[in-house]
């Protein structure tokens, strides 16, 4: 039988006291008194404890950040009761759905046997948000700086230093006309002026001349058509010599 022991955050044994540890395979989604349903891995342990043997149940509850250790009943049984112990503990954690497989922890060597141990949430506990703000260093607020005072007399001494400063003119502006000269040479914007109408009218009434000119010299397309079968005859020759010389002188 196992109880839940709420006084129990983690479990202060070092990883030579540890005799068996068990780790669940897989989150299971479980529920214990006075908690939502959420994700929860588990642990099964059997530790050296004085003259006997303590088994403990761990549930760590994902979503409340909480851990629920079980003890065994009785919390201490002799070493030739511990295997014993240790199946009933198998048989109760199992029963909740999860799936426990062994750690091998005496496979490890001893740093990472001890780093790994230390890594566990049942040895190292779990700090909530809460415990966190408050287990947090105070924040020293840093220094306040005040302005030293000012005495009247040293108002006095600033404006007697002041005072024997010589004042400085300003330079005279150079005239406009000067700064121009000596800059860059002056840019002038070129306009293009619009041609006008009238020599643009010009200019269309000549083209439209021209291409009126060629219109007429061309011969039209009835003249064309008019071509003698004879001379259609001829040309066809022609072009076919023409086409075999090309051929022969590639």
């Amino acid at each position: 039988m196992f109880t839940w022991d709420k006084s129990i955050r983690k479990i202060d044994a070092t990883v030579d006291q540890v005799v068996q540890l068990f780790s669940s395979m897989r989150d299971v989604q479980m529920a214990l008194p006075g908690l939502p349903v959420q994700q929860a891995s588990a642990y099964l342990c059997q530790c050296r404890s004085g003259n006997g043997i303590a088994t403990l149940a761990a549930f760590h509850m994902k979503k409340s950040e909480q851990l629920a250790f079980y003890v065994s009943q009785p919390p201490l049984v002799s070493v030739a009761k511990a295997e014993e112990m240790f199946d009933s503990g198998l048989v109760f954690v199992e029963s909740m759905g999860f799936l426990l497989t062994d750690m091998d922890l005496h496979l490890l060597d001893g740093a990472d046997r001890d780093m790994f141990w230390a890594s566990l949430p049942i040895v190292r506990g779990l700090v909530k948000a809460e415990d966190e703000v408050a287990a947090a260093p105070a924040q020293i607020p840093p220094p306040k700086v005040t302005p030293a005072a000012v005495t009247p007399d040293q108002f006095t001494d600033v404006a007697k230093a002041s005072s024997a400063i010589p004042a400085q003119t300003p330079a005279e502006p150079a005239p406009v006309e000067a700064v121009r000269s000596s800059s860059a040479p002056e840019h002038r914007e070129t306009v293009s002026q619009p041609l006008p109408e009238q020599g643009l009218d010009d200019s269309v009434n000549d083209l439209l001349a021209a291409v009126e000119a060629l219109r007429t010299k061309r011969p039209g397309a009835r003249a064309r058509r008019n071509i003698k079968p004879a001379d259609l005859q001829k040309r066809r020759i022609d072009m076919r010599q023409n086409i075999g010389r090309l051929l022969a002188s590639l």
